[in-house]
């Protein structure tokens, strides 16, 4: 099933986006003078960084954090010897949902809209993991 490699390849890009949008903005903060450049040697500036970067700051976290789980899945899908097209659509699903999540943290940062779509997506992540074994 290597067409994981597709929503996998998504996550990872928009990973790196987060990154590199947090990253510009730290450094039009050092250039603004908003932070200092000495803030980040041991990253105690954090809290000197506006709260959009803050919020960008958490989320490239998150992006790290849990999904590890669902590149770990894709993994194992991809090396078993698995033709289930639900698999796919779950993690196309997964992904979609990741990137909400991420938009709404980035954005308007609502605590209840961000955490709805925190939950469902870790629970979806839970039922691909059973799903997963329920196919072995």
């Amino acid at each position: 099933m290597t067409e994981l490699i597709y929503p996998m390849a998504t996550l990872v890009i928009w990973t790196f986006g987060v990154l590199f949008a947090m990253g510009f903005g730290r450094v039009r903060a050092i250039k603004g003078r908003e932070v200092s450049i000495k803030s980040f040697v041991l990253m105690e500036g954090k809290a000197q960084l506006s709260q959009r970067l803050q919020q960008m700051d958490r989320n490239f976290s998150n992006l790290l954090e849990i999904p590890v789980l669902f590149y770990l899945w894709c993994l194992v899908v991809m090396v078993l010897p698995l033709q289930a097209n639900e698999l796919l659509l779950l993690a196309w699903v997964y992904v979609a949902m990741r990137c909400l999540h991420s938009v709404i943290h980035t954005t308007y940062n609502n605590v209840n809209h961000r955490f709805s779509v925190f939950v469902l997506s870790c629970l979806l992540l839970l039922v691909m993991w059973v799903r997963l074994l329920f196919l072995i």
